[in-house]
């Protein structure tokens, strides 16, 4: 059972026993390193690019120090950008072989991608079309106006994603995202 000693040390009693039962036991003292870091985030704001960052800081130990971002090669650098939202951990080494793990999540900020600019012009072009959401296949949903859009603004979403909407022709991957975006941000009115 260890004894904390101080704050970088502790005494571990060990006691070894052979066939004859024979049985010795002695202290030990392990020293703990005292290599730190923490990670800084800024968000993710774009939506078909990335741009979240994590910036890494390291104390203690033994410098100078090495960074492994995720399963990536070994180096120096300690900041890493252009990163989607998400979770990322980056594993920090000083000279003397101690290592520490840091867990960052990188944000999703609002994208900024607007109905009035963008959405309602990808609705109006794929969606509000013969054949689709304009009264001929039963009554009809104004799908230009903004509440009708918010209110089903998930299934909307999920519809495109999945490409199950619009039913005739297809949205580009860009078209996609932005709509996800769009929700994601909190379908505003914007």
């Amino acid at each position: 059972m260890p004894v904390i000693s101080n704050r970088s040390r502790w005494v571990f009693l060990v006691t070894a026993r052979d066939a004859n039962l024979c049985q010795k036991s002695d202290s030990v003292r392990l020293s703990v390193g005292t290599l730190d870091a923490t990670a800084a985030t800024t968000a993710d704001t774009e939506c078909l690019t990335n741009n979240g960052t994590i910036t890494v800081t390291a104390t203690g130990g033994t410098p100078p120090y090495r960074f492994q971002f995720g399963t990536g090669a070994i180096n120096t650098q300690s900041v890493y950008s252009n990163l989607k939202f998400g979770y990322y951990t980056i594993t920090v080494r000083d000279t003397t072989g101690c290592l520490v793990f840091v867990n960052a999540w990188v944000h999703r900020g609002d994208t900024q991608i607007s109905y009035n600019g963008v959405i309602k012009d990808i609705i109006g072009t794929n969606c509000a079309t013969s054949g689709c959401h304009n009264g001929d296949n039963g009554p009809t949903i104004n799908w230009l106006q903004l509440s009708n859009v918010q209110r089903d603004a998930l299934n909307i979403k999920t519809r495109t994603a999945n490409h199950t909407m619009p039913p005739v022709g297809s949205l580009t991957q860009d078209e996609i995202d932005k709509i996800a975006c769009w929700v994601d941000d909190g379908a505003k009115a914007n």
